[in-house]
């Protein structure tokens, strides 16, 4: 019974290294200012794969800490990323370092071309809105000439209004009703 029970006692000390944990932290800081970075990602990826096996994020001290297998880290590596700085990489080993220092160096990111149009025509609760902009050129003397481009819109000589051939009876402009 004895050596049954030394057996089992053995066996379980001998499968703790399978499940040990290390834990990799350090700080970031910028490399130009010395001042700590937060919101930084950061991964632990698989080297081979790119797979990601554990990830965390800058405080705002720069802290961070990732918690991983230690089988994990022998085959892995730690991305340090953030928009508008450089990617930071370290290679991890069977002997990691387990506190790192990442000095981040700033970089410009060039966003694509970004169009933005605005509507001509919407509704607002029951009011239809129109961008006069979108209707309005320079050879427009007056507001009924650029009237009279918008879709459903008719202005008679005599100055009266109508829409889909019904005459309105309240007009604004940036607010004011202009048939007062």
């Amino acid at each position: 019974m004895g050596r049954i029970a030394l057996f089992i006692l053995f066996s379980l000390f001998n499968t703790a290294p399978i499940f040990a944990q290390i834990t990799l932290s350090g700080k970031v800081t910028d490399k130009e200012k010395g001042a700590p970075i937060d919101y930084v990602m950061v991964t632990l990826k698989d080297k081979s794969s790119g797979t990601i096996l554990g990830y965390s994020q800058t405080a705002t001290d720069g802290s961070f800490t990732v918690k991983a297998k230690l089988e994990i880290v022998k085959k892995s590596s730690l991305h340090f990323s953030l928009m508008g700085y450089r990617e930071e990489v370290r290679s991890l080993s069977e002997t990691a370092i387990q506190t790192f220092d990442i000095a981040m160096e700033m970089s410009e990111v060039q966003l694509k071309e970004v169009v933005i149009k605005s509507r001509k025509i919407w509704e607002q609760g029951d009011t239809i809105v129109y961008s006069v902009s979108n209707f309005a050129t320079e050879q427009d003397r007056t507001i009924g000439d650029v009237l009279k481009k918008m879709p459903g819109f008719d202005v008679q000589k005599d100055g009266r209004i109508y829409y889909n051939g019904k005459s309105i009876n309240k007009f604004y402009i940036e607010g004011r009703d202009m048939l007062e």
